[in-house]
């Protein structure tokens, strides 16, 4: 507790908020109900038109009255002007609510859907999107023309007012026009759902391209490869075309149809004029009614789909956020030292029940550098990911300090956290950006972090230093090297007191390596926890302690030299000698017993002798003395060295039999 920042937890008490996706979108609504309450007025100031032709027509000829019809015109234009700004105001409430509404929930939806796949919920992935679909509709004519469907019947109601043939004729007009509309959409929706389908797949196959571009020329695939490219394509052509012919020939309809129906309207009004039943200037305000009438229904089934999207979703955002915002119960991060400890840790991967991982116990403490070894697809990456808390264990503990991992926020774990994945990425941004994490740390610790893995010297030679932007498909173009060297800068930056790297000599060159080697020994030195995967001999010789883990269940745990002598068994440099079975070594199985099956103790062999042939070909030398490329032999080769250098034992401590 006394290494501790603060020896004491600090802890709050969980406090439930209003859910902010329930807190913005009443917000939203408000403004909706205004924009509702506008096109109310609206809709009815759209009489305006009509109203004045049959006034005009009707009363002012006839009458010969011009001050009534200065008065009309006067009336008219007021009308309309307030119809314009009251259609302004409506679409700027509309689009200022879109906005806000975006850039609240944004910042909610940002974490659960960069961390989406991670947590193994893919659907929230599509947060953001959906968000700026529910956006864009609130801010698009749809959500207008959504407005003005109710206010279709309204529009019917008068023209049966005026004339009882001409609403029946207008009543059977849209309902024509709604059932020719949804024949459109279903008619074209399956063709061209495939045809975009198949567009989406023949980008893909261009993307993978340009991304092995190097390897088509190289082996001479570009005629096979733009004809698997063509094949796809012309599908996607024919399907579009098909599609687009049924739509045009579909809007052909419905266009003749809306013309043929104003005529009827036209024919109609005019034959109850001949009959005495209605005026000049209501056949011309009847048709301009039912053109308004019709408006409302073509424009929602036109924005239907948009609609229904924005309706799906809404209902995603709302599941995908939390219905209470709770606090959680930090603790504080313990700076240098801090032991690491994992206890009893199983972990399956999303979707699975199995456990990959079972039962796997060690500790790291401070100072240290403990190893993860073990064959390939063992389970040492998805460790590496448990421990730095990029994943959440299905059972057992982790612990740093003397507080579980689980009970630190992502930024206060980040914080302290050191960690070079096995394959890194940086995010579009500039090299300072990246290194730094985006934070406002000084550039001096940034250049430090990169002299120390001899990064800095490239860096300079770079156009713009540490400001040359990188990642992302504009980023300037760095070789395999580069991209490590930056990955383990900005693994140290910020001197964190856990760090954990997956293969950190992975495409180095023997200067670079030598330097990470330093640059461990130095880490070791401050006090922090150093966890290394690796397969290289020339890595293993620089740790302390190793864990060998054999189809996800850990196999060894001990010493360097205990490990090494647990796998080979009796030294070949002492035949007599007994190895080291109980001290300090520890063997567990799936639920955690003494023993492994006898297919995890052969995989952790042969594992061991594969080291041993691939590292028989390089002898590394220390300090001018070379180190013997059989790792048994090397064992008892760096026993004698690390006694030689070590203290003198206290009298209490046992020598090893």
């Amino acid at each position: 507790m006394k290494d501790l920042l603060e020896t004491k937890a600090v802890t709050q008490a969980i406090e439930e908020q209003t859910s902010p996706f329930e807190t913005v979108t009443a917000a939203c609504k408000k403004s909706v109900m205004l924009a509702g309450f506008f096109s109310m007025i609206l809709n009815i100031l759209q009489l305006t038109i009509p109203l004045y032709m049959m006034t005009l027509l009707d009363r002012v000829i006839r009458s010969g009255n011009k001050d009534t019809l200065y008065l009309l015109t006067i009336i008219a234009v007021v009308a309309l002007l307030t119809s314009g700004v009251l259609d302004v105001m409506r679409a700027h409430i509309l689009n200022r609510a879109a906005s806000w509404m975006e850039s609240r929930l944004g910042v909610e939806l940002f974490p659960h859907v960069a961390l989406a796949l991670h947590d193994g919920e893919p659907v929230k992935a599509q947060g953001l999107e959906d968000l700026w679909r529910l956006r864009s509709f609130m801010s698009s004519p749809g959500i207008i023309a959504m407005f003005d469907v109710p206010w279709m019947v309204f529009y019917l109601i008068i023209l049966f007012m005026l004339a009882v043939p001409i609403g029946v004729l207008a009543l059977i007009g849209v309902a024509v026009l709604i059932f020719l509309a949804f024949y459109n959409e279903s008619s074209v929706r399956n063709v061209l759902g495939s045809a975009q389908s198949v567009a989406e797949t023949s980008r893909d196959f261009v993307r993978s391209v340009q991304r092995s571009s190097d390897e088509i020329v190289a082996m001479g695939m570009m005629n096979n490869v733009m004809g698997r490219w063509f094949g796809t394509n012309i599908k996607a052509l024919r399907n579009q075309y098909i599609s687009s012919a049924k739509a045009a020939t579909n809007l052909a309809g419905f266009k003749f149809f809306r013309m043929f129906l104003q005529i009827c309207v036209l024919f109609t009004g005019a034959m109850l004029v001949l009959a005495g039943d209605m005026s000049a200037g209501t056949i011309i305000g009847a048709s301009i009614i039912m053109s308004r009438a019709l408006a409302p229904a073509e424009q929602a089934i036109t924005a239907w789909k948009q609609a229904m999207s924005a309706v799906s979703s809404y209902k995603r955002l709302q599941s995908m956020l939390p219905e209470h915002r709770e606090k959680e119960i930090t603790a504080r991060c313990p700076v240098i030292p801090a032991a690491l400890k994992v206890d009893e840790v199983s972990y399956a991967f999303p979707g699975t029940q199995a456990d990959f991982l079972k039962g796997i116990s060690f500790e790291a403490s401070a100072g240290e550098i403990l190893g993860l070894i073990g064959p390939s697809a063992s389970g040492k990456s998805t460790l590496a990911k448990l421990l730095v808390g990029a994943h959440a264990p299905s059972s057992g503990f982790v612990t740093l300090g003397d507080f579980e991992m689980s009970h630190f926020t992502r930024e206060e774990v980040g914080s302290f956290i050191g960690y070079l994945p096995q394959s890194s990425r940086f995010l579009p941004g500039s090299i300072y950006e990246n290194l730094s994490r985006f934070s406002d740390m000084e550039i001096e610790e940034v250049i430090d972090a990169a002299t120390r893995i001899g990064a800095h010297e490239f860096i300079m030679e770079l156009p713009e230093g540490y400001d040359t932007q990188i990642g992302g498909d504009s980023g300037h173009p760095l070789s395999g090297g580069q991209l490590q060297k930056l990955a383990i800068a900005r693994a140290i930056c910020g001197k964190p007191g856990l760090l954990i790297m997956d293969e950190p000599n992975l495409n180095l060159d023997n200067e670079t390596e030598t330097l990470l080697f330093q640059l461990l020994e130095d880490e070791k030195a401050r006090g922090a926890t150093v966890i290394v995967v690796s397969h290289q001999r020339s890595m293993i010789e620089k740790t302390d302690k190793l864990v060998l883990l054999v189809r996800g269940r850990l196999s060894q745990f001990g010493t360097k030299i205990q490990v090494m002598r647990k796998l080979y068994g009796t030294s070949r440099r002492q035949p007599g000698a007994r190895t080291t079975g109980s001290a300090g070594v520890s063997q567990r199985s799936t639920g955690g017993a003494a023993k492994l099956t006898a297919r995890a103790i052969s995989e952790g062999k042969n594992f061991a002798r594969t080291m041993e042939r691939t590292s028989a070909a390089s002898v590394t030398r220390e300090k001018g003395e070379a180190v013997p490329s059989d790792i048994s032999v090397a064992a008892d080769h760096m026993e004698q060295k690390e006694k030689s250098s070590a203290p003198p034992p206290a009298s209490s401590d046992k020598k090893e039999h």
